[in-house]
């Protein structure tokens, strides 16, 4: 999937690689979809209709690949990657999430 140039541009920053070619490179080789069905415990993916990183394909994809017995997929408005334009349903969701889990 390609990269959004915003999103690269703050790879760029976090891995130290400034040179956007490498960057791009080492975003490329990021991949743990081999790893999803490890997942086991209770999982939570929440996620932005819009989100340009992740995309809707790739969160679905978390989501199925995943073996915990109990997940949750919870789709919300906006554009921005993790959520951040609705930071208040985000954390407040997630919090409810645990806490039920937590109150078992």
């Amino acid at each position: 999937m390609p990269r959004n140039h915003a999103y690269l541009r703050n790879f760029k920053v976090k891995f130290n690689e400034y040179d956007e070619e490498k960057a791009a490179e080492i975003s490329r080789q990021m991949n743990i979809e081999p790893y999803l069905h490890q997942i086991t415990v209770p999982l939570l993916v929440q996620h932005t209709e819009q989100d340009m990183v992740c995309g809707i394909a790739g969160a679905k994809a978390i989501y199925s690949m995943a073996s915990s017995k109990d997940k949750e997929y919870y789709e919300i408005p906006g554009v921005m990657h993790c959520g951040d334009d609705y930071d208040d349903t985000v954390a407040s969701y997630a919090a409810d999430w645990l806490a039920d889990r937590m109150m078992r």
